[in-house]
């Protein structure tokens, strides 16, 4: 029997804006771990009789997939550093990794303007781009399908809001990946859903932000 869905809703309370910093690594995967739990959770004490309210799907599936901190959590949700096979031989779950990390060059060297200006500060800025996957896993091939339809949907549809949270250029999902066979101690199939997202760097040097050499003993280099 299939039931009716939920109507998804997202709290942008989840997110900070990242002006100052800039998406690092570490936080975007504290981020995407973020919003894979809000989407999972209800509120405290909620026991579902069809699904967790955010959940758009009315899959009976989903109705053991209820996010808690603690070990009675219906679906795993964790980064890849912290992840062991054991929190997904009984239920699904969803592993997140990090993607590498590209520069792009925007000015020639990446200066916006060639001289100082009357402070004596240089401006500069360039461009970055990365990508998170998240790793959809659960026991049987079908359940598994059903989880990253849930989360590729999720971060589709409202990823422009949260684009706009978190002060960045892109975030989007760019590749739902092949269902594959993940070999633990109990076979489990995975789905990865990569999303990339892009953002500008900008920082400013000035003639406090480094001390100058006046001498330098060569010495140390002699054979």
């Amino acid at each position: 029997m299939r039931l009716s869905g939920n109507t998804p809703r997202i709290d942008l309370g989840w997110f900070p804006n990242l002006c100052g910093l800039g998406p690092t690594p570490l936080i975007m995967t504290g981020i995407f771990r973020i919003w894979m739990m809000g989407h999972f959770m209800g509120p405290p004490g909620f026991r579902p009789e069809t699904t967790p309210p955010n959940v758009e799907s009315g899959d009976p599936t989903f109705q053991k997939m209820l996010w808690q901190v603690d070990e009675t959590t219906g679906i795993a949700i964790e980064s890849a550093t912290r992840w062991v096979p054991e929190l997904t031989e009984k239920r699904p779950g969803i592993i997140i990794k990090r993607n590498g990390f590209q520069r792009s060059k925007l000015v020639i060297g990446d200066k916006t303007i060639m001289a100082p200006d009357n402070s004596g500060n240089y401006y500069y800025v360039n461009a970055w781009q990365g990508a998170h996957t998240l790793f959809c896993i659960a026991n049987k091939g079908a359940e598994v399908e059903l989880l990253a339809a849930e989360v590729y949907r999720e971060i589709n549809q409202f990823s422009q809001l949260v684009r706009a949270q978190l002060d960045i250029l892109r975030l989007e999902v760019r590749q739902v990946g092949d269902l594959m066979i993940l070999e633990e101690a109990r076979q489990n199939w995975t789905v990865p859903v990569v999303v990339s997202y892009a953002w500008t760097e900008n920082w400013t040097l000035n003639n406090q932000s480094a001390v100058p050499v006046k001498t330098l003993d060569m010495a140390f280099m002699q054979p």
